[in-house]
């Protein structure tokens, strides 16, 4: 039994390997969609929010179903159903069939995050929820080596179709793992005879927990703004700035996703416990925004690069977001709460990518240089939802 669940663990890691893979690799095809489909920068901004955008918007279903029903069902399903969007993908010729497939691949990798936490919190004691869930996030960003070097050496050698061809057919493979590895036990684990009304009065009642508005004013900004640096707007810093090719752009790209990989961990280690995390959390924020603050401003070639792994590696603390979401909420909200900070999380990527794509339009438009616009976009999001979240109340204890 230890095994299987070992086995299950393994799999749902790797599910969330290769939501992260699929939600990064616009940038890596950005510029090939752009010059096939003969489409804007703008609408590859939209091309690449709208996974975020679905993600963000099935957190709160995905929460109460995991609540109620089997992880299996819940995180399968739905993965195949992202295979299926990234095939489409694959052999889109028009563009807003491309954005409903990408809507599809959304919407299929959104549960994967919380099922494993749920499963975490299932199977293991409670004092080992922060380290585990810091190796949940190293395991997971390895789906973003993925989109770094490897994937940009076969579209550089192939096409961007070939880069969706080969994440589906690893999504279809991992959702059977799934099936097969996690047991129907889960079923039974929670309250399965919740009705639909109850289910919905429990996300309400996570919404007014005190400590909510802050997990969800820092969730809006911290993983949302190293995730649009590195998932979109990384490629043309350097290509722009630096006039580095495809591959070289990989290499910076797989260098910021290794300490996005190591950096989980080692938050997960010093974790301080509940009553002292916020001021990690507060410090971990306001450190990140130097980081694009940096580039903004920008440097040699070894500079911005090193600029950007150190944004890859300070932002890296939303694992402590989520111990505080495990200490902070009862039990029979867990799946609701992690949802509501994921919801916050990916919405908040949708919305940076989207306004971040506006500030570079409008730097253009101005003679202005829209690396260094979105990059102060970057940095100002930071300290604002550092200032929120140290400002607003916080939970003194757990509470049933």
């Amino acid at each position: 039994m230890k095994l299987r669940s070992l086995a299950g663990f393994a799999a749902l890691n790797i599910a969330f390997a290769l939501s992260n893979a699929l939600r990064t690799l616009p940038a890596i095809v950005a510029h090939g969609i752009e010059a096939d489909l003969k489409v804007s920068a703008e609408q590859i901004g939209y091309f690449a929010g709208i996974f975020h955008l679905a993600f963000g918007l099935m957190q709160l279903p995905f929460g109460v179903a995991l609540d109620r029903f089997n992880i299996r069902a819940v995180v399968a399903i739905p993965l195949l159903l992202a295979a299926l969007g990234a095939g489409v993908c694959a052999v889109a010729t028009r563009f807003d069939v491309l954005l409903a497939a990408q809507f599809l691949i959304g919407v299929g990798c959104a549960p994967a995050l919380m099922a494993t936490f749920l499963f975490i919190q299932r199977h293991y004691s409670p004092q080992r929820f922060a380290s585990l869930s810091g190796i949940v996030f190293t395991i997971g960003y390895t789906g973003m080596i993925v989109t770094g070097t490897p994937l940009a050496f076969l579209v550089e050698r192939s096409s961007w179709r070939a880069g969706f061809i080969a994440l589906g057919a690893a999504s279809a493979l991992c959702a059977l793992a799934l099936w097969l590895l996690i047991g129907l036990e889960e079923l039974h684990h929670k309250r399965a005879n919740e009705t639909l009304s109850e289910a919905i009065r429990g996300v309400l009642r996570v919404m007014r927990f005190r400590q909510t508005a802050g997990l969800v004013a820092i969730g809006l900004v911290t993983y949302p703004t190293v995730i649009t640096l590195r998932g979109l707007w990384i490629a043309p810093l350097f290509a722009r700035r630096h006039d580095l090719d495809l591959v070289a752009i990989g290499n910076v790209i797989l260098a910021m996703s290794l300490a996005m990989i190591i950096a989980p961990t080692l938050y997960g280690f010093i974790d301080p416990g509940m009553r002292a995390r916020p001021r990690l959390i507060v410090a971990a924020t306001f450190a990140s925004a130097v980081c694009p603050a940096a580039l903004a401003f920008g440097g040699s070639t070894s500079f911005d690069v090193a600029w950007a792994v150190a944004f890859g590696a300070v932002c890296s603390s939303q694992g402590l977001l989520y111990s505080q979401v495990r200490d902070t909420y009862p039990d029979q909200l867990s799946g609701r709460a992690l949802s509501t900070l994921n919801m916050a999380a990916f919405l908040g990527v949708a919305i940076m990518q989207g306004c971040a794509g506006l500030i570079a339009a409008w730097a253009q438009a101005h003679d202005r240089d829209p690396i260094a616009a979105v990059c102060a976009f970057l940095t100002a999001a930071l300290v604002a939802g550092g200032a929120a979240y140290a400002s607003l109340p916080k939970a003194d204890a757990r509470k049933d």
